[in-house]
């Protein structure tokens, strides 16, 4: 861990207690919560990574992968699909 990282500790049991303090103070601060059992720590919570991603994302992949089954050598995948299709609807669990 870097020296210019927020941190703070919390015992085992002040963390199960304080459960909610602790996710309060990594979302909203930052700060990296490291938790201790008998001096030695345990576990850690860090901030979450959000990945930065956008609905260009989606149309990429949808126009790289959209009839990746298509054309007269894949007639194959057409009557599966209709198979699949005809059995979608049906409740084989009762």
């Amino acid at each position: 861990m870097n020296s210019d990282d927020k941190s703070v500790t919390f015992s085992a049991a002040r963390a199960r207690r304080e459960f909610s303090e602790i996710l309060n103070l990594v979302s909203y601060t930052k700060t990296i919560v490291e938790i201790e059992r008998y001096g030695e720590v345990v576990a850690r919570v860090v901030p979450a990574i959000k990945p930065a991603a956008s609905n260009r994302d989606w149309v990429t992949l949808v126009d790289k992968y959209a009839g990746v089954w298509a054309g007269p050598d894949y007639k194959w995948a057409d009557k599966i699909s209709r198979i699949s299709r005809k059995y979608r609807n049906r409740n084989f669990w009762r």
